[in-house]
């Protein structure tokens, strides 16, 4: 299946998107916005947009300019600070796979693929699915996705904006494709009306079918980060045919239910055989794109809007036990010590050392000039006092 993407720093001390002078000169409805973070929404939606149309080049010509706007710019930052606000922790956003939130914020992201014109569904591992069917479908689908649930202690944008400007990038594709054919201007007064009610742009599927030669599938995914389960990329590993051969059916969360039983518990007969249905046959897949924020510094120190990834990282998970023998800290002299904590310290100096390139031993890995990064995420000592040597300490790296 092939694969790009855009990667978007959102930045609200930008002066402007780092975007070609004709675009702006074209859009002079998103000129206004340069100044803020905002625009970046804007306008990368509408980027999106431009790359998601299968049936012709898309203009901006014939739409007025009050509907664009909406479109590419209201609704996408509105709905993304309501998204943000659903959570199942009231000080912060935490949106973990199948916690009620999670339910909630996947039935909200359907009504916005709904309101779209497009007809949406939940599947039954929780991704959300939009699709708008293309009237030649050997052309195969545009696949637009990103994942909507978050780590603890989240970001707003980390995720949902990939789901809501594909959104939004295919509400603009249709509401073009009804001006070319003729048939916006039955909607137009709907639609002004909708607009200066405050509520998302309405556009009912009968109306936008038939316009686009390709098809288009916008996905959220329902679970990337992998926190409940301890194991990512289950919303997508589904989608690619993957989930059943990498055993995932069988991971636990913290109380020893595994996927499965989760499954069941909610009405799933047969988890296997509904996790089978779920993949994409790759001969009917043309393109996937993900709009995904930067986690990471470079654009912003380069002063960039916009990049193009040309790689991702690929991930290890290790759990490591670190025995030692337990004893009073007042009372054991030092060189008598087997203490674990102690050890697993050595050992996050010794990973951060080899992965800056940095490692004095001559047999360690040489990465300088790559790309390798190495985190220490969690350690659990035990007994975990203050007063006694520990007796193991649990990493994970």
């Amino acid at each position: 299946m092939p694969e790009w993407g855009l990667h978007s720093a959102i930045r609200p001390e930008q002066s402007k998107p780092v975007l070609p002078s004709l675009l702006f000169r074209r859009m002079p409805l998103l000129s206004c916005f340069r100044n803020s973070h905002r625009a970046c929404i804007a306008v990368v939606s509408f980027i999106l947009a431009l790359g998601v149309l299968q049936c012709g080049a898309l203009s901006i010509e014939g739409v007025p300019d009050h509907i664009w706007n909406h479109v590419l710019n209201v609704e996408p930052n509105r709905n993304l600070q309501q998204l943000g606000e659903i959570s199942e922790a009231p000080d912060a956003l935490t949106r973990t796979y199948l916690s009620s939130a999670h339910k909630q914020a996947a039935q909200q992201i359907q009504q916005w693929m709904e309101s779209a014109g497009m007809t949406a569904y939940i599947d039954v591992l929780g991704n959300v699915h939009g699709i708008v069917e293309g009237t030649e479908p050997e052309l195969g689908e545009l696949v637009v996705g990103s994942h909507y649930d978050t780590v603890v202690d989240g970001g707003k944008y980390d995720g949902a904006l990939g789901v809501l400007l594909g959104i939004s990038a295919v509400k603009a594709v249709l509401l073009q494709a009804l001006h070319k054919s003729g048939r916006l201007s039955d909607l137009e007064a709907a639609i002004t009306e909708q607009i200066t009610a405050g509520s998302d742009v309405q556009l009912p599927a009968e109306a936008v079918k038939g316009l686009l030669r390709g098809g288009v599938h916008v996905i959220g995914f329902c679970d990337e980060e992998g926190i409940r389960f301890r194991s990512t990329f289950l919303g997508s590993r589904a989608m690619s045919g993957a989930l059943i051969k990498h055993k995932q059916l069988e991971v636990q969360d913290s109380s020893g239910l595994t996927l499965e039983d989760v499954l069941k518990d909610s009405g799933v007969a047969n988890p296997t055989e509904a996790i089978q249905a779920l993949a994409l046959d790759p001969a009917k897949v043309r393109h996937y794109v993900e709009f995904h924020m930067e986690q990471g510094p470079q654009l912003e120190a380069a002063g960039l809007a916009l990049g193009v990834v040309s790689g991702i990282a690929g991930q290890t998970w290790l759990s490591v036990n670190i025995e030692g023998v337990q004893g009073h800290a007042g009372s054991v002299p030092m060189d008598l010590r087997k203490d674990p904590m102690a050890a697993a310290a050595a050992a996050i100096h010794a990973i951060e050392a080899t992965c800056t390139g940095t490692h004095d031993d001559s047999g360690g890995l040489d990465v300088s000039g790559e790309a390798l990064v190495c985190t220490v995420g969690r350690i659990h000592a035990h007994p975990n006092q203050v007063s006694t040597l520990r007796w193991d300490a649990y990493g994970h790296y």
